[in-house]
């Protein structure tokens, strides 16, 4: 357990004058908050000189299919990304993009295909 760092502190993001957590959707959330990680990203890369490996646990759930292909729009091609999903459709938004697929059955993990 870690009871110190930048990660147990709240961020509170307002537009205009209302916390936006109040006023956006869930899918605007998640474009936010996949925005912020991608400028820390950036940020580290400059400092380090490397980009660093991004984690996103289900980060296109709750976003409509014109908002996710954005969102993966975003995405660096230049850095190891390890993302979950359960959507197909997410497979397919990846495009041309250097994939390796795993499925986790039963507690194991295996080599999958797209298909």
């Amino acid at each position: 357990t870690t009871t110190l760092g930048p990660h147990r502190d709240d961020l509170g993001i307002r537009l205009g004058n209302r916390a936006i957590k109040n006023v956006a959707s869930r899918g605007q959330l998640k474009d936010v908050l996949l925005r912020l990680k991608l400028s820390e990203a950036a940020a580290i890369q400059c400092r380090r000189g490397e980009p660093p490996v991004l984690l996103l646990d289900d980060a296109f759930s709750e976003t409509d299919d014109e908002r996710r292909r954005h969102m993966i729009g975003w995405l660096p091609r230049d850095t190891q990304i390890f993302l979950t999903g359960t959507d197909r459709q997410l497979a397919k938004d990846l495009g041309d993009r250097e994939c390796r697929r795993f499925r986790i059955r039963k507690g194991e993990v295996e080599a999958g295909s797209w298909d």
